[in-house]
Formats: C-alpha cells, structure tokens, sequence
C-alpha cells in the first residue's frame, strides 16, 4: 500500500463467508431433524405405550382367568371322586 499524506486510504478486507454459511446451513438442518425425530419419535410412543398397557391389562385379566378355571377343574374333579359316592348314598 503505497501512503500518501494528502490522500485519503482505503483498505479493503474481503471476507469469504462460504464455509460460515455452508456450517450454519448444516446447523439448521440438523435441528430440524433432530425436531422432526423426537417429534416422530413421541408420535410412535404415544401409541405403542397405549397398546403395551393393554396388553398388560389383558395379560392381567388371562392369568387371574387361569387362576379362576384351576379352582374349577379342581372342584371339577372332586366332584367327580365323590359323585359315585354320593349316588350310592341316595
């Protein structure tokens, strides 16, 4: 740069701003997948949760009507030991 005292000087500084943009573009879209994940993500938990509460329910309710037809082969079969016992008596 050559100075001259009487005249005025201008220094010019270009800046390339590709790299800063091309980061803050993948910035962007990076939010905005990890966005559209969790909201994906809640939108398949939501129900899922639903269903896997149900299927506990209904887990529940088999075991508790397993439990219930046990006690009625139970007493099914002492009746049947003591039916032919019974009839003889009457």
């Amino acid at each position: 740069v050559n100075w001259e005292m009487n005249k005025n000087s201008y220094l010019h500084v270009f800046v390339d701003t590709t790299e800063v943009c091309r980061l803050e573009k993948a910035r962007a879209v990076n939010k905005c997948q990890q966005l559209m994940f969790a909201s994906i993500s809640h939108e398949f938990r939501t129900p899922l949760n639903a269903f896997m509460n149900s299927l506990n329910i209904v887990e529940l309710i088999v075991e508790e009507v397993k439990t219930k037809l046990k006690d009625i082969f139970r007493a099914q079969d002492l009746i049947s030991q003591y039916y032919p016992k019974l009839e003889k008596m009457i």
